[in-house]
């Protein structure tokens, strides 16, 4: 058998964590490289799974990327401020549950309100309301004012 020299680069860190275990395990780097090699030739491929990260949603059901889409979104029409209330602000929603937002319009104005909604449902994947600020009564803001999450502020 004739050997060859492999060569890689990798973070620093990572390489020192590695060879921490590898040598708790009493392997050098070279015999987990070959142990690799040894698999990927075994078993036709890798020899475990490459997967994405599965993004977590936050308690109230929501995402990073979702949260950023309502922030982006909410930029690009010029809303002030967007809350999250009701039950994904109380994390009492199930999925598909939709989202529930309260906004200070900011300069959004006239149909542009239709619009919002729309990207932000097409941006979510689910359905969205949306209520302003000043077309609530002050008894209901009250009423929610403990179920509310700031999700947005320009």
């Amino acid at each position: 058998m004739t050997h060859t020299t492999v060569s890689a680069r990798l973070d620093t860190s990572i390489k020192a964590e590695a060879e921490n275990i590898l040598g708790a395990l009493g392997l050098s780097h070279s015999a987990a490289i070959s142990a690799l090699y040894s698999q990927i030739v075994l078993q036709r491929g890798m020899p475990f799974d490459l997967k994405l990260p599965v993004e977590q949603a936050a308690p109230c059901g929501l995402t990073d990327s979702m949260r950023n889409s309502i922030a982006e979104i909410a930029q690009h029409y010029g809303v002030e401020r967007v809350w999250l209330f009701r039950l994904r602000a109380r994390s009492e929603a199930k999925q598909g549950s939709d989202i529930d937002l309260r906004i200070d319009k900011g300069t959004i104005k006239g149909l542009e309100l239709g619009g919002f909604v729309h990207d932000l449902e097409q941006a979510l994947g689910v359905p969205v309301d949306v209520a302003t600020t000043t077309s609530l009564p002050e008894d209901f803001l009250r009423a929610i004012s403990q179920d509310v999450m700031l999700l947005y502020e320009r």
